[in-house]
């Protein structure tokens, strides 16, 4: 049981960070328009 609850919990990590890492690219990808924008 411990095993299993360990391995969805690396899951979730991983995704949370994979998710926070899309988001961050994004937003640097983005800010050079918004940038030229202002």
């Amino acid at each position: 049981m411990t095993c299993s609850t360990a391995d969805l919990s690396w899951q979730s990590v991983t995704l949370i960070l994979r998710v926070k890492s899309k988001t961050v690219l994004y937003t640097l990808m983005r800010t050079p328009s918004v940038l030229r924008r202002l």
